[in-house]
C-alpha cells in the first residue's frame, strides 16, 4: 500500500483479483480475517507511474488536471 494516508501504508498486501468500475481500477485482497476488501489500483506500487508525476521529478505535488478538479469542487461547494 502507497497511498501516504491509508491506515496499512507500507504494508504489503496478497493482491487475488483485479477489477473495473466505470474506468477505475480496483484490487481485491483479503484482510487479516479473510474478509474482502478493495482499493484503487493507484493506491499502490502497482499502478503505472504517472508521467506527469514521472516527468516532473519531484517538483510537483499535484497535476493541473486534479487543481482543476478541486478548483470545480471548491466552486460548487461555495454554492
Amino acid at each position: 500500500m502507497t497511498h501516504p494516508f491509508h491506515p496499512l501504508f507500507g504494508r504489503e498486501l496478497e493482491i487475488f483479483a483485479p477489477k473495473e468500475y466505470v474506468g477505475e481500477r480496483r484490487l481485491c485482497y483479503l484482510d487479516e480475517r479473510q474478509r474482502v476488501h478493495e482499493i484503487p489500483l493507484d493506491w499502490t506500487d502497482l499502478a503505472p507511474a504517472d508521467p506527469v508525476l514521472a516527468i516532473a521529478a519531484g517538483k510537483t505535488l499535484f497535476r493541473v488536471a486534479d487543481l482543476l478538479e478541486l478548483a470545480k469542487l471548491i466552486e460548487l461547494l461555495k454554492r
